[in-house]
């Protein structure tokens, strides 16, 4: 049901094309007050996509679509570089009540 001009575009798409179609699905880009934050992520985003494209022309497994890829390679270093002996508290309430705290700021 599609024009044969997107067809043949299709079929014929080069890298760029394709980087930017799979890349546009997920972008990971957020609004930031500093560019450079919205510049590195692009090259890191970039960069991944690089290391997908050798990893599906030398691996001999099973192939696997860009963001099966990005989740292992994420779920990869998670588990390589996280520490669980490091772990920083989490905020919440006290188990103790301070009734001070409560009524210090607040005219009753």
């Amino acid at each position: 049901m599609k024009p044969k001009v997107v067809c043949d575009y299709s079929d014929t798409m080069g890298g760029v094309d394709r980087s930017d179609q799979e890349m546009s699905y997920y972008p990971p880009t957020r609004k930031q007050q500093h560019q450079y934050k919205t510049i590195f992520r692009h090259f890191t985003d970039q960069a991944v996509w690089n290391s997908y494209i050798i990893f599906t022309k030398i691996s001999s497994r099973k192939k696997i679509d860009f963001v099966e890829y990005h989740l292992q390679l994420v779920e990869n270093h998670i588990e390589r570089y996280s520490d669980p002996n490091n772990q920083s508290p989490r905020g919440g309430p006290s188990a103790t009540p301070n009734p001070l705290g409560l009524t210090a700021r607040h005219s009753v």
